[in-house]
This record gives C-alpha cells, structure tokens and sequence, in this order.
C-alpha cells in the first residue's frame, strides 16, 4: 500500500526525532518499503494507525516501553545496515596497533612511575559507538592481547553499543559467518575463532574483554556512569545516517565522554565541515586521529622575532586572482646514505616519535638544505606536536624547492584552518584546485568552510563539483593514499552533506 507523500515525511521527521536517522529524500521508497513490511507483519492496514502506534510508544525522555523495545526496534533494525567484519579498514588499525595503542600503553605505564606501593592495576578505557555485531570491539580487544603481554595485570574495559539489541545479542554470542574474516589473516582467524557449525566461534577469554550495551546516540544520555575518561572512541560509519546538526551534538557529547587527551577516531570523511575546535586534529597516512585538548589549540610564539620570521614567510596566495603557477625546480639525486637516513626518520615519525624524526630530518637538512621530503617530514612533525608556526616555516621550504606541491598546500591549508584562518585556508584550497582541478578533496574542504560561515550557495557549488568529478572515477580509486579515501566512500559522504544544504 502507498504511503501518501506528507505522512511518509511525517514518518521521516519521528524517525529522525527519535534514533537520529535521517532519510535523505532519495531513499524515501526505500523508508517507505520498510514501513509497509513491517505493517504488513504486525497486521496493520492504514499507514496511518502505524504512525500512530509509533508516535504513542515515542517517549519524550528516550526510555524504553514495552512496545517501544518491541516494534520500535524491529523498524530500527530493517533501516540500519549492520554489515561489519574483522580489523575493518586495515590502515587504521595498523594505526592502532603501531601508534596509538603504543601509545596509550606507554602513558598508563608511565603513570605508575614511583608508586611503588600502588595496588592499582594500569588502565584502558575504550569505546566502540555503533558496534553492530560486534566485530570492531572483538578486534580492539584481540589487538590488545597481542601487544600487552601481562595482559592479566591490566583493568581493561572495552565497551561495544548499538542502537540494534538484535545485532548487540549476535556480538554477545560470538559465533561469525566466514564472510566477516574477508580481511583477517588466516593465523589471527585460527589462534582466536574455532570452527562451529558453519561459522567461527571467539575465544572467550577474548568475549569476557568486551561488554555490550544498548544506547541511542540520538536520545540516551551520556557521558554517564559506565561511559566516561574514554582514552580511545571509535564511532565509525555511524554519522552517515545523522544529519549534520545531529553530528555536532553527538561530537561534543563525545568530546565531553573523554579523558584528557583521550582520542576519537571516525571513518574518512565522516566529520567534513564540522566545527572540530575543541580537538586537536593529529594527521597521520592511514586516518586523522581527534584528541581532545583543553583552551586554544593555537600555540604561543616564542618571541617577537619568531612571530614576525612566521608572517614574513607566509606563502603569499591571492584569494581572487591566482598567478600561474612557478616553474618546478629539478631536484638532484640524493645520496643513498641521505635516502636511507630519510626512511629512518621517516620510521621515528610512523612510531610517533616526532621529536626525534625532527631531529633526524634537521641533520639531514643541514647537509642538504635543499632536501625536499626532510623538509616536509619536519613541517609534518611539528603539526602533529601542534607547534604550528614551526610547521608553517618548514613548509614554506619545502615549497620554495617544490612549489607545485599540492600536500604541502594541504598542510598549510589544515593548520590555517585549526587556527581559525578560514580566508587563508579558502585561499589555499584554491590554490591546490588551481594547481590539480580535479583535486576532489579539496572542493570537499573548500564547500566545508563556506558551510562554516553560511554561505550555503558556495558549499552546494564545491559539494556539487566534487560530485561530479567522483562519479567519474570507478568506486574503488584511491583519493587520498595517506588517508586511505576512495571514491565510493566519499561519494556517499558528498551525496549526504548535499542532502542537507
């Protein structure tokens, strides 16, 4: 039976009212087919006695009724997709494992420095919001056992939500199918699953690590008792089902549920556009990592000779009128003994040593002070330190070699944007579309910050170019190697933010 058109809007508003799910105008028929089914199985004729029965089991407070937990949560769970699989999107985990869990480790270890009578076991506190069957956390948790080796001497608490109970009771089973090892290495599969039936079963020493839990992003609140002093946050492939509003409240409730520099990670391109002030933004090959940060995140100047060298090095960039480009200069072949002492302090930087990548790349460039990828290994070091003006000098260097180099304009691009330069940051967006125009990402960012400041008819004219360029590229191109974006991903991602402006 057909929807008439202003109830299914009706429908689409109570929805969004109360799980956060937004229904973009192209999948109304598939919103529409999903309510006509689930009338269909509770017997219901009229669209209309539908609404109702869910507009009077809706409650203002976000508590759960008998008939709310009941049929709520069965239209719920035909709209929300829960395909997941373990060690998802394997360049962030590599991040995890080789980086921020490090880390983490570290900094735990380190606090118990001198307490020698302490009886207080080392702590982690991590959070995987939009769970769905359980696959991430099971992930984080067998990533866990592998780099913490007395791993019983640690009060480790992972904890895995979802909006979908019938997902959360499949996580609490712990029995997979073999399509969600499709990228898990064979070894990890048979170390931590036995074969039962048709599927794989966890280990439960692994299960006792991970607790579920029912929450609406949306509706419930937190932080509360159980989900605070996060050190980590995953909330991956969640936002694409909330509008941009709903992103925000969402991202400063997050911000509120962690420790100090406690991190949140997201999926690519999940947070485009949103107001990220309160994180510091660490940039790293395979994923953007948000750490929560208390004040300004603009650092001071060491003095007044070093604020004026930072202006006067500024890379001057027209907003309006773009002078052609300058001629690239060659570069000279490097030594191998300057290439090999490259990829070692290139190896400091991925380990998160960026101190002595510095230090490193400094020694480098004293030899060679023409040295291209030391140059931008030191710019990029300091930006992850937050020491941004320090940043902003080595990539003025590094463009004086090279001044074609679209990610040294990314970076000087992201810094001006963290510290609030919007006219800087617009202007060398389009200086690198200028240079690349059909450098997606950087429309993406350009309609971002007009988004930012209201101009609602630019932000649709960057979202709609970058569209357009997108669905010209097969779904799997890589758009940002460092990132690890393809195209099918931010496509989707675009075609989202354009639903909203």
């Amino acid at each position: 039976m057909a929807i008439d058109g202003d109830l299914l809007e009706q429908f689409a508003d109570l929805i969004a009212r109360e799980a956060g799910l937004y229904a973009r105008s192209q999948d109304r028929n598939t919103l529409e087919r999903k309510i006509a089914a689930r009338m269909k199985a509770r017997g219901i004729r009229d669209p209309l006695d539908y609404y109702r029965l869910l507009q009077r089991t809706a409650l203002s407070d976000g508590s759960l009724t008998e008939n709310r937990a009941g049929e709520w949560q069965l239209l719920l769970e035909s709209l929300v997709v829960t395909e997941s699989y373990f060690f998802r999107d394997r360049g962030q985990f590599d991040l995890l494992r080789n980086q921020i869990f490090p880390e983490l480790i570290s900094q735990k270890l380190q606090g118990q420095t001198g307490q020698l009578f302490s009886t207080k076991p080392p702590s982690l506190r991590i959070w995987s919001a939009g769970c769905s069957t359980g696959e991430e956390p099971y992930s984080l948790a067998i990533l866990l056992t592998q780099l913490i080796r007395d791993l019983e001497r640690w009060d480790i608490f992972i904890v895995g939500t979802d909006i979908n109970q019938v997902a959360l009771d499949k996580a609490e089973r712990g029995i997979y199918s073999p399509w969600s090892f499709r990228s898990v290495d064979r070894a990890i599969q048979e170390q931590y699953f036995t074969p039962k039936g048709d599927g794989w079963e966890l280990s439960p020493q692994i299960r006792k690590m991970v607790n579920f839990r029912p929450l609406n992003l949306v509706r419930d609140s937190f932080p509360n008792l159980e989900i605070c002093n996060m050190d980590l946050i995953l909330c991956r492939n969640v936002f694409i089902y909330f509008q941009k509003p709903t992103i925000a409240r969402i991202l400063r409730r997050f911000y509120s549920s962690l420790r100090s520099s406690g991190s949140l990670i997201t999926a690519h391109a999940e947070v485009y556009g949103q107001n990220l002030d309160r994180f510091q933004a660490r940039v790293f090959p395979q994923s953007t990592v948000y750490t929560r940060c208390e004040g300004n995140l603009a650092p001071s100047l060491p003095d007044k000779k070093v604020e004026k060298n930072d202006r006067d090095l500024r890379v001057p960039l027209p907003v309006v009128s773009i002078p052609p480009p300058p001629v690239r200069k060659p570069i000279a072949p490097r030594p191998p003994t300057d290439i090999a002492s490259l990829e070692r302090a290139r190896s400091r930087f991925r380990d998160g040593a960026y101190l002595e990548a510095i230090d490193m790349a400094l020694q480098i460039l004293a030899r060679r002070p023409h040295y291209f990828e030391a140059c931008v290994l030191v710019a990029r070091s300091y930006a992850n330190l937050g020491e941004y003006n320090q940043a902003t000098y080595y990539c003025t260097q590094a463009l004086d070699i090279d001044p074609l180099s679209v990610s040294c304009y990314y970076l000087l691009a992201r810094i001006a944007e963290t510290k609030g330069n919007l006219d800087r940051a617009k202007a060398l967006f389009k200086r690198i579309i200028y240079l690349e125009p059909n450098e997606c990402l950087a429309y993406l960012e350009l309609g971002g910050i007009y988004d930012r400041e209201g101009d609602r008819h630019r932000a649709r004219k960057m979202q709609t170019t970058a569209r357009q360029l997108l669905r010209k590229l097969p779904p799997e191109t890589i758009i940002d190697p460092q990132q690890q974006l393809i195209a099918r991903d931010l496509l989707q991602q675009v075609d989202r933010v354009l639903s909203e402006l």
